[in-house]
């Protein structure tokens, strides 16, 4: 059914002006903040912890933005193309590209660390697009064809995708030709145990070490950009630091914008 789905909203989104179908996304976003409780409370609940005691009465509103603005991203998802990407070029300004830079000028490669934050499929393809050779590394989905629809689509826009269940070697090959390895780290692990335990705004959870990993082994850079939080190029020294260092830029770009 998703598959289907996705396909029908390609050739809707196609042809719709944008401000009608961010409209039309909002409205589905507000169905769904009403119709879908756990996912309400779940993100009320997070946004508390965020924000803490002193700003919990925000939590609902911005929960609802958040839901608003997830409606948003998947509209910009079916709108995926290479003309899209076109006009996001016309009008974007990128900072720290100096420090993409720096990251491969010792010819070790670089880890680039992100989260599910904003549209992080056109991040991706940008990278690219500015002339740096990159990786980004993307959860399998399913069903299979619906899989193989989306990253599809995300390499007729010029991302290169590595699955998530690729072998250490290919990952470490990216490096090792001074490439980019673009990984979402975001994603907790506590559930399976597996990962290091970080503490992230007054809670303990765990994360990925896959990234910290990768670094260690190669000598390779590693560098978390984000909108509101200046960017910089670091040196991997153990997992759980790095992992802290991560979810500490985490934390603040989320203070900054919880609604993301």
């Amino acid at each position: 059914m998703i598959y289907w789905l996705h396909r029908a909203g390609r050739r809707v989104a196609a042809v719709l002006p944008l401000d009608f179908s961010y409209g039309l996304a909002s409205a589905g976003a507000w169905a769904a903040y009403w119709l879908w409780p756990v996912g309400r409370r779940n993100a009320v609940t997070n946004l508390r912890q965020i924000l803490g005691p002193a700003a919990a009465r925000q939590a609902g509103p911005l929960a609802r933005r958040s839901f608003r603005n997830y409606g948003k991203y998947l509209i910009d998802m079916l709108r995926q193309s290479d003309r899209q990407l076109k006009e996001v070029e016309r009008t974007l300004v990128v900072h720290g590209r100096e420090h993409l830079d720096a990251g491969r000028a010792d010819g070790r490669g670089l880890v680039l660390v992100g989260g599910h934050l904003g549209n992080f499929d056109i991040g991706g393809a940008l990278i690219e697009r500015l002339g740096y050779p990159a990786y980004i590394i993307t959860e399998t989905l399913h069903p299979p064809r619906w899989n193989a629809l989306v990253q599809e689509t995300r390499r007729e826009c010029g991302t290169r995708v590595i699955d998530a269940a690729a072998s250490a070697r290919e990952l470490l090959g990216v490096l090792r030709r001074n490439e980019v390895l673009g990984i979402l780290v975001d994603r907790p692990t506590h559930q399976d145990g597996s990962g290091v335990p970080v503490q992230f705004f007054g809670a303990w959870t765990r994360v990925p070490a896959g990234p910290a990993t990768l670094a260690l082994r190669t000598g390779a850079a590693w560098s978390q950009p984000a909108s509101s939080v200046p960017a910089a190029i670091m040196r991997c020294t153990s997992a759980h630091r790095s992992a802290s260092s991560a979810r500490a830029i985490c934390r603040r770009t989320f203070r900054a914008s919880p609604s993301r």
